[in-house]
């Protein structure tokens, strides 16, 4: 037994229909990747993200909470070397390196898809990675997880 499929054109005064076809949607313009477009607003949104790493040299003997070392809490230092969730009571920082890893996230928007930029944002964060010595436990048991 076989079958076959058939088009069966249909005629009303004025217009026709091809049963069995579905139309085709207009698609819309391209938009680069990594970008979105907004077409309500009219506006293209690109997010750009570029990592590097670096090294950070710290000499500064015993740092207590809730004190910074280079810009991390002692408790991002803390959980970037040995974990999340670390118990913190003091770190010996002498000639330490910490690794860190960078992340700079750029954001632009524009009119249209090529129109003229309007605004841009940049936000970075780091992440101590590890570090290049063994950091020295304080007075009490430090970082434990």
């Amino acid at each position: 037994m076989s079958f076959r499929r058939v088009l069966v054109p249909l005629v009303v005064a004025g217009a026709s229909l091809v049963i069995g076809t579905t139309p085709a949607f207009a698609a819309g313009p391209p938009v680069p990747v990594g970008c979105t477009f907004d077409q309500a607003i009219g506006v293209l949104t690109c997010v750009a993200t570029t990592t590097s790493n670096t090294t950070v040299p710290v000499n500064a003997g015993f740092v207590y909470p809730p004190a910074t070392v280079d810009g991390f809490t002692v408790q991002q230092v803390c959980d970037g070397l040995f974990g999340p969730n670390s118990t913190v009571t003091s770190l010996d920082f002498v000639n330490v390196t910490l690794d860190v890893s960078v992340a700079t996230t750029t954001t632009t928007e524009r009119h249209g898809l090529a129109g003229k930029v309007f605004d841009t944002s940049t936000a970075t964060s780091s992440v101590i990675t590890g570090s290049s010595q063994v950091v020295q436990p304080g007075t009490a048991e430090v970082c434990s997880y």
